[in-house]
C-alpha cells in the first residue's frame, strides 16, 4: 500500500485505541504500559497478491 498517514488528535486517540484493542486483544497489555502516538492511514494505492489463485496473481487499486 501507499498513502498518507496522519497523527490523531488527543480527542481522537482514545476511541481509536478502543477500536484497535477490540480487534487485537493481545495488544491490551502493551497499550497499558506504552505511550505511543496513534495514526490514521489513508491509502491511495493498494496491491493484493494471492498465489492461491495462480502464481503471481495480483490485483491493484488506485483510490481517488
Amino acid at each position: 500500500m501507499r498513502g498518507r498517514a496522519f497523527q490523531l488528535s488527543e480527542t481522537e486517540t482514545p476511541q481509536a485505541v478502543q477500536l484497535y484493542l477490540r480487534r487485537f486483544l493481545f495488544a491490551a497489555d502493551i497499550a497499558r504500559t506504552v505511550q505511543a502516538a496513534a495514526f490514521r492511514f489513508e491509502p491511495d494505492w493498494i496491491r493484493r497478491i494471492d498465489n492461491r489463485q495462480g502464481f503471481g496473481f495480483q490485483q491493484e487499486w488506485t483510490l481517488g
